[in-house]
């Protein structure tokens, strides 16, 4: 059976919709769809969010049960999608960002159980620009990418990303090191400010930035040069200058920012990919239980 129902108005082009609905002679079964696993619902678009880079699990009930199942997905996944029992496993990268899905689950004995849910798969952040600068208090100024190692703060400047959820966007900031397994990135702590302060050791470095939404997708790393200028401002140079600086910012509480220039230190105070202090994660909220505040100050 075919239902049409149509609006029309006075001056308006008429609208229909169609329901199709087909009568069995036998019972027909009923079947209930609820996502699970590397889909959440955003409240703001009401829109099911699955993360292309996590396995998505989609669960079905049945009544009866248990039934014979069969799981469309509309378009066709990019990679093959594996059904267990009552449950379907699509495996990540199988979704393409930014597409809309519908998977539908549809009982084959008896004929006739049938129901769907659509999703979206989340992209990434993308967009927005990423620079690091002197900072400067008082205003943006001319943006330099030299200062005094460990002693001026490079202000890292994130803008105009975006994302599909329409959430909060987090901000990750990492120094790119060289280790005995070639270059890798010390991140810091995850923040929602697109505005951060850090130090660097004396010589070139490259800041790493990634940009992170609500469901964990991470935009792609955007690589920042810095060079850091060897000497102090103060007599002594800069490690001692910044190990005052350390003192004080124990001293007025804010030890993320004494942990972060402690790395800072204890990198440029030993360098080489095989020395101990590379080997410390460049995370400001694990340096004093490392006892690496200690290392350095000996």
């Amino acid at each position: 059976h075919t239902h049409t129902h149509k609006v029309s108005a006075d001056g308006k082009a008429p609208s229909e919709a169609q329901v199709f609905v087909r009568v069995s002679a036998e019972s027909v079964p009923e079947v209930a769809i609820s996502p699970g696993a590397g889909i959440h619902y955003n409240t703001l678009s009401g829109t099911l969010i699955a993360s292309p880079s996590k396995r998505i699990l989609i669960a079905a009930a049945t009544d009866p049960s248990p039934l014979t199942l069969t799981w469309p997905v509309s378009p066709p996944p990019q990679a093959p999608i594996k059904q267990h029992g009552t449950s379907l496993f699509v495996p990540p990268g199988a979704l393409l960002p930014g597409v809309h899905y519908t998977v539908s689950v549809q009982t084959a004995s008896p004929p006739g159980g049938y129901a769907e849910i659509s999703l979206v798969v989340n992209r990434a952040p993308r967009g927005g620009t990423c620079r690091v600068c002197v900072a400067r208090d008082g205003g943006e100024g001319e943006c330099a990418s030299e200062g005094a190692s460990l002693i001026d703060e490079f202000e890292v400047i994130c803008e105009e990303w975006v994302d599909d959820e329409e959430t909060a966007l987090a901000y990750k900031v990492g120094l790119e090191v060289q280790t005995e397994r070639g270059s890798e990135v010390r991140w810091m702590d995850t923040r929602l400010e697109r505005r951060r302060r850090i130090r660097i050791p004396v010589g070139q470095w490259r800041v790493a930035v990634t940009v992170v939404d609500e469901s964990g997708a991470e935009s792609e790393v955007v690589y920042l040069s810095v060079r850091g200028l060897a000497g102090g401002r103060r007599q002594g140079g800069a490690v001692e200058e910044a190990l005052a600086v350390v003192n004080e910012q124990v001293d007025l509480g804010n030890s993320n920012t004494a942990n972060q220039l402690v790395v800072a230190a204890s990198l440029q105070l030993d360098q080489t990919p095989s020395s101990p202090a590379s080997s410390y994660p460049w995370d400001p909220d694990a340096l004093l239980r490392q006892g690496l505040v200690e290392a350095v100050l000996r």
